[in-house]
C-alpha cells in the first residue's frame, strides 16, 4: 500500500533528497545534474523547502519537494518530482502533488502552485492538468519548458 509522508528538516532527508535525485534523475527529460550541483541543491531544498515522500512499506518510490515560504505573494514553487518507474501510472505521483497542493492550502489558505513542465513530457503535462494545472501566463526562459499553475 502506497503511503505519503512529510519528511521533517533534518541531515537524513537532505540525504534522501541529493540519493533520490542521484540516483532517478535519469528519469527526468532533463536531468538536474545539468544544472545544479546536486548536494547544494538538496541542501537549498532541505533548509528552505517542504518535502513529501511515497512509500510502499518502507521503499521510498517517490519523491517530491519545493518552496512554501512566499508569504508576500502567497505562491508555492514546486520544484522536483520523481517518481521510480516501477510505481509510475500508479496514482502515486498524483498522490504526491496533492499532499503539496495540500501543504501549500494550509499554509495560505489561497494562491498558487507553480511548476515547469518539458513541453516533450506529454504523460506529466496531462497528469498535471487532470489535477488542475493550466498554462501559465509567465514565459519560462527555456522554450521547450511550459510554467504551470493551479490556482487555490
Amino acid at each position: 500500500m502506497i503511503t505519503i509522508k512529510e519528511l521533517e528538516k533534518s541531515e537524513a532527508r537532505k540525504f534522501l533528497i541529493s540519493e533520490f535525485i542521484k540516483n532517478y534523475e535519469y528519469l527526468l527529460p532533463d536531468p538536474y545534474s545539468k544544472h545544479v550541483d546536486i548536494e547544494e541543491y538538496s541542501s537549498k531544498l532541505n533548509e528552505y523547502g517542504v518535502a513529501f515522500v511515497a512509500q510502499n512499506d518502507d521503499e521510498v518510490i517517490g519523491l517530491i519537494s519545493g518552496y512554501i515560504n512566499d508569504y508576500d505573494t502567497c505562491n508555492a514553487y514546486l520544484q522536483i518530482i520523481i517518481v521510480r518507474q516501477i510505481s509510475q501510472n500508479s496514482g502515486c505521483g498524483s498522490a504526491l502533488i496533492r499532499a503539496f497542493i495540500g501543504k501549500a492550502k494550509s499554509e495560505y489558505k489561497s494562491g498558487n502552485v507553480y511548476l515547469n513542465v518539458d513541453k516533450s513530457n506529454t504523460h506529466a503535462y496531462q497528469v498535471y492538468k487532470h489535477i488542475g494545472f493550466v498554462e501559465s501566463e509567465r514565459i519560462h526562459p527555456n522554450p521547450l519548458k511550459q510554467i504551470m499553475q493551479y490556482t487555490f
